[in-house]
């Protein structure tokens, strides 16, 4: 669907185009033209207009006619103006390196007094006469390559007498032996002082309108692109302009010259060449690029590369040499417009947006070039059109990517605008998200309270067993721990206890824990000894939690105060001790972690347990928050640790753990859960 933008740009384009042909077409009054030799200007007012002295001249080949002399003799009719090596005659076409005259008579009104010329460039030198009298001339025409020197530059003549019949006769002495093509390629116009020099004016300020128009909207796409490279449309649009631009100087009036007084005629020729090659390629450059879908690479590149070898015989041969190539540039210039037509009803039939504008100005673009080319050939044309055609152009390119520039400028002003709305929304959701979240965290953390809460309230108390001295030490890492402990009283006034630890931390260890030591609960009155208490209970762990892949290190002690020892069967536990003053006894692992297999086996140990000595149960989380960093604190430190600060009394050991753990935190969290327990015997009891 075509935006309201879209339909707006296409009709002020469209009313600029009609204006400007209008502009165009209202100059290409009907004049009089030369018949056989004679130019009838009678009805012409010159004061106030121009006429051009087109038509048919009395021509003559090889000769340099004396000006005055002779005005009956006849030579043949050649149309005016044109190169003479399109003349046909008997003895076949006339060469291009040659010399001729070119001769008129010229009836003026009775009210015209004077008159002056405007002589544009000719092929390729030449002299002017009014009747006898010479008026202009550029370079030296002569007879042969020696004796003549090219030169062109657009001048206005000083005003002459008419004779007092109105009648005159002008005389053009031209010769060339340095250009591809001889002759006259432009019109002569006749007027007064004031409309020559008016028309003179104008020329020049259609050359510098253009130049300064195609300089500043090149400058400006260039000066895009230096802040978005990303896109090279503009680059090879500026490109292209700053050439054409040097171009519209060289071209027409020649204002070149009158900047650079000193430019030789062999270097302002090959400047104009050059500036006729090199924008074939950057034309197609950005052509390719506007409409890189429908577009070929592999043709770009043939043509930069002609173009370059064009401009390399320009700059390294004579002018008589590289001018032979310009037919080379006008066939590929006609080519690619066609090549560029095709595309761009392609791109029409693709609804491309940017091909309606393109088209309208190829159109006229190329159609000014065609016109030219043909009036250098003297084919067709009535004037030089080509600059018309440039502008028209570069106009409708610059206000096509301007249209560009504006629906990406639109375009992105919809999007920061909803942009905004998305930030507004995300803002919403993030701070509704927020509030759900923290409903949720309110709910977990009140859940893990109370699970904190069930947890403590399992674990047992260390009162209540006589003969015995208890006391714990629990410090979860989180807000429930992996760890358990548990006491229980057996046949034969024997203490059991068991003390594990679940691998990982948080809900997941401790629901591990809980089933392990309702586990314990349910079987270790079923069983007399750790070991088979221990084979049981991972029997039971492996067939629940197999999938989970958890594990679980544990000690099961027996304190018999009968034979005054400790049984106990440790499943992958660190060695715990039964301390004695200054020395220790390990309790050491006498089978494998529960959950490795359910095939595990377990044994048995005994250490005698005696008044005075006290059993230390533990996690390894005990002797990890004490390690320092940069060193070890293995189980051997810690007993030494516990023995160094000899207590035989369990509750002041455990207050010596606490205050250790506490002093080693530093108001850090905790690396691990901590558990300890701490059993003392009494004979008294």
């Amino acid at each position: 669907m075509v935006s309201r933008l879209e339909v707006m740009e296409n009709r002020h384009f469209r009313i600029f185009i009609i204006y400007f042909c209008f502009l165009i077409c209202s100059g290409l009054a009907a004049q009089p033209r030369a018949a056989a030799g004679l130019l009838d200007l009678r009805e012409l007012n010159l004061a106030d207009d121009v006429a051009a002295l087109d038509g048919e001249w009395d021509f003559f080949w090889g000769n340099f006619l004396v000006p005055g002399s002779n005005p009956e003799e006849k030579g043949i009719h050649v149309t005016f103006p044109g190169a003479w090596e399109g003349i046909a005659r008997s003895e076949g076409a006339f060469p291009a390196k040659g010399y001729a005259t070119y001769r008129l008579r010229i009836l003026f009104s009775q009210d015209q007094k004077t008159a002056a010329f405007h002589m544009p460039i000719m092929g390729t030198s030449y002299r002017f006469y009014f009747d006898q009298d010479l008026i202009a001339s550029n370079g030296e025409p002569g007879r042969d390559e020696a004796h003549s020197r090219p030169d062109f530059l657009p001048m206005v003549t000083s005003a002459v007498a008419i004779p007092a019949g109105g009648e005159a006769i002008v005389t053009l002495h031209i010769a060339n032996f340095h250009d591809r093509s001889g002759g006259p390629w432009q019109s002569i116009h006749v007027g007064s002082q004031s409309s020559i020099r008016r028309m003179r004016e104008n020329l020049l300020a259609v050359d510098l309108f253009l130049c300064g128009a195609l300089l500043i909207i090149g400058l400006y796409h260039l000066g895009l692109f230096v802040f978005r490279t990303k896109d090279r449309l503009p680059l090879f649009f500026g490109l292209f302009c700053l050439v054409m631009a040097v171009r519209s100087l060289g071209e027409g009036e020649k204002y070149l010259l009158n900047l650079f007084p000193g430019l030789s005629w062999t270097a302002a020729v090959r400047i104009s060449y050059l500036t006729f090659f090199v924008p074939i390629p950057l034309f197609l450059a950005y052509f390719t690029y506007l409409f890189y879908r429908e577009s070929s690479r592999l043709l770009l590149y043939l043509t930069a590369a002609l173009s370059a070898v064009l401009s390399f015989i320009v700059l390294l041969t004579p002018v008589k040499i590289f001018s032979e190539a310009l037919p080379v540039g006008h066939v590929t210039a006609v080519i690619l417009g066609l090549y560029c037509a095709v595309v761009n009803v392609r791109a029409l039939f693709h609804r491309r947006i940017e091909a309606p504008i393109f088209m309208i100005g190829l159109l006229i673009f190329a159609f000014t070039v065609v016109n030219d080319i043909a009036l250098s050939y003297t084919v067709f044309g009535t004037r030089v059109l080509a600059p018309f055609g440039v502008f028209v152009f570069i106009f409708a390119q610059a206000y096509l990517l301007s249209t560009r520039f504006s629906r990406a400028f639109i375009a992105t002003e919809q999007l920061s605008m909803n942009l905004d709305t998305l930030n507004s929304e995300l803002e919403q959701r993030i701070e509704d998200r927020n509030r759900e979240l923290n409903r949720t965290l309110q709910s977990i953390r009140v859940d893990l309270s109370t699970a904190r809460k069930i947890q403590l309230g399992s674990l047992p108390g260390t009162d209540g067993h006589p003969g015995f001295s208890i006391a714990s030490l629990y410090m979860p890492m989180q807000e429930v721990g992996g760890d358990m402990f548990a006491i229980a009283q057996t046949s034969g006034r024997r203490l059991r206890c068991c003390l594990a630890d679940a691998t990982g931390h948080g809900v997941q260890a401790a629901l591990i824990t809980m089933a392990l030591k309702s586990e314990f609960e349910n079987l270790s009155p079923l069983h007399e000894n750790p070991a088979d208490l221990l084979k049981a209970l991972n029997a039971g762990f492996c067939e629940k939690f197999k999938s989970l892949n958890v594990f679980c290190s544990a000690i099961i002690a027996d304190i018999d105060p009968v034979s005054l020892e400790v049984v106990y069967a440790s499943a992958g536990h660190p060695d715990q001790w039964i301390l004695n003053g200054n020395t220790g006894n390990p309790l050491m692992k006498t089978g494998p972690i529960i959950g490795m297999s359910i095939a595990s086996k377990f044994t048995n140990g005994r250490v005698p347990f005696r008044h005075g000595q006290m059993l230390l149960l533990f996690s390894d989380g005990l002797f990890e928050q004490l390690r320092k960093e940069g060193a070890d604190f293995g189980e051997e430190d810690l007993k030494n640790f516990l023995t160094s600060h000899n207590s035989s009394e369990p509750r002041d050991s455990m207050k010596l753990l606490s205050q250790a753990v506490d002093a080693s935190l530093d108001g850090q969290e905790r690396k691990d859960d901590i558990t300890a327990l701490a059993i003392g015997y009494d004979r008294n009891e």
